[in-house]
């Protein structure tokens, strides 16, 4: 994770002795400070949408984190998980249809998708559920819905995270978005993650 903070180094100035210390001190002013191995705090709320990008493993493992914290944080009447993968990651990933929060406020449907078939059906139902809160502005809007995405070709054919990247105020949605290279990822993405492990 880069360092968010303010650095405060001292000016450089000119001088005829050579101070090895002086410029080390440089030197690390002007590298880019990275701080390994610490927890990452993702605000969806605030940031709607969001980016996860390194390799196929990595992203897997911090999806099932993600995915684990907010089946154990979160009752899924206070927030709802909206699933989309291609059938190939279903191995890594089959779990998540059998999660309480997967299900609508029906509990008719499962909001998962890993083929044409289920598009259809969740564009059908999240998109219902888009159009009353953007309709409808004081509306609550819980339960809050969580969509996460490992497949870029699936998610290019819900129409509802278009609009729901689209519109910054629309509240109540966060998108998820986690793919293996940067160049995926949505352009409105509000904070990116780099999921490489470091050996």
């Amino acid at each position: 994770t880069e360092l968010q903070a303010d650095l405060d180094f001292p000016e450089n100035r000119f001088s005829i002795e050579e101070d090895n210390l002086r410029k080390a001190l440089l030197d690390f002013s002007e590298e880019k400070q990275i701080i390994e191995d610490v927890p990452l705090c993702i605000n969806v709320p605030k940031d709607r949408i969001i980016g996860v990008h390194g390799t196929h493993r990595d992203v897997v493992n911090l999806l099932n984190n993600i995915l684990l914290q907010l089946a154990c944080l979160y009752s899924y009447d206070e927030v709802k998980l909206v699933f989309i993968s291609d059938e190939k990651d279903m191995q890594a990933f089959g779990y998540v249809r059998w999660l309480q929060h997967i299900w609508d406020n029906e509990e008719n449907s499962r909001l998962f998708a890993s083929n044409e078939k289920d598009i259809k059906e969740l564009n059908a139902i999240m998109n219902k559920i888009v159009v009353e809160r953007s309709i409808d502005e004081k509306k609550e809007k819980t339960p809050f819905y969580f969509i996460v995405s490992t497949s870029k070709h699936m998610a290019d054919k819900c129409s509802f995270i278009t609009e729901i990247c689209r519109n910054d105020k629309l509240e109540g949605f966060g998108f998820l978005a986690a793919y293996p290279e940067l160049k995926n990822l949505p352009k409105e993405i509000q904070a990116d993650f780099d999921s490489v492990t470091r050996a």
